[in-house]
């Protein structure tokens, strides 16, 4: 294994092992609605495997850039089954457009469009479109839903996130010092908007109810692969240790559901 796979391989063999824990854990849920069991347990099996394709690709010294393969087919079955999990959860209609859900999915669409600008992948990418727009635009339904965020703070993150995807728009076309300006600026924003949710997730594990916790888990999550599709390394390997992180809550989240189900 050559320097440079070894780092990303060590991450992948954490979220190896935090996705076999949560696959494990996913088989012993009863209580909790069985539309939702399924598709949770069909989203961490397609999870977990994912993970063991990349680290063994990793390991084979191959490399871990794939301009196109089965994993952009696989990515594609990631975001549609999380963002059914919380549809299902929250018995969301999708006719009904509110507010949060359209800002959610406009802000997928922008990154679909920043992922093809710095990345070249136009079929993977384009492929991956309606499927992460639907994640986002039902992480935005359930956020709301569940009001696991005030007006102020609610307002304030959707700011952020605009402003996100403007400059990193601004940012492919700069050069030199503006450049850097910039991408700091981004990186700054991108990495307040994960502790933020992260924050957030925590305390509601800890004192609020499971919707909530779903909601706030899976938008952690979400927002965790934007950061880490828009940053490069080694700032992309903090990123993907902040989604193993937030793995971690979908699952205590998800916990919590399985428990408050028992006491009723």
């Amino acid at each position: 294994m050559t320097s440079g796979t070894l780092i990303p391989s060590l991450v992948m063999a954490l979220e190896f092992v935090v996705l076999l824990y949560i696959f494990l854990y996913s088989l012993r849920l009863k209580r909790i609605h069985p539309v939702t069991r399924v598709l949770y347990l069909l989203w961490s099996a397609t999870l977990f495997t994912s993970n063991l394709y990349y680290l063994t690709h990793a390991l084979q010294n191959k490399g871990l850039y794939l301009p196109f393969s089965a994993m952009d087919i696989v990515d594609m079955g990631i975001y549609t089954l999380l963002g059914a999990v919380l549809q299902s959860n929250f018995s969301v209609n999708l006719k009904k457009l509110t507010w949060p859900s359209v800002e959610g999915a406009l802000f997928g669409a922008l990154n679909i469009w920043l992922w093809i600008l710095w990345s070249g992948k136009l079929l993977g990418n384009l492929m991956n479109a309606l499927p992460f727009i639907y994640l986002l635009f039902m992480c935005g339904r359930s956020l709301e839903e569940s009001r696991s965020l005030i007006k102020v703070d609610r307002l304030s993150f959707a700011s952020a996130t605009m402003v996100i995807a403007v400059l990193e728009s601004v940012l492919y076309f700069t050069r030199g010092n503006v450049y850097t300006v910039l991408d700091v600026l981004c990186y700054i924003l991108l990495f307040s908007c994960d502790m933020f949710l992260i924050f957030k997730t925590v305390d509601v594990l800890r004192n609020g109810n499971a919707d909530r916790a779903i909601a706030l888990a899976a938008t952690t999550y979400t927002m965790g692969l934007v950061t880490q599709y828009l940053s490069y390394e080694p700032v992309y390997f903090v990123a993907e240790v902040l989604v193993v992180f937030s793995l971690a809550m979908i699952c205590l989240a998800v916990r919590k559901k399985e428990k408050e189900a028992e006491k009723e």
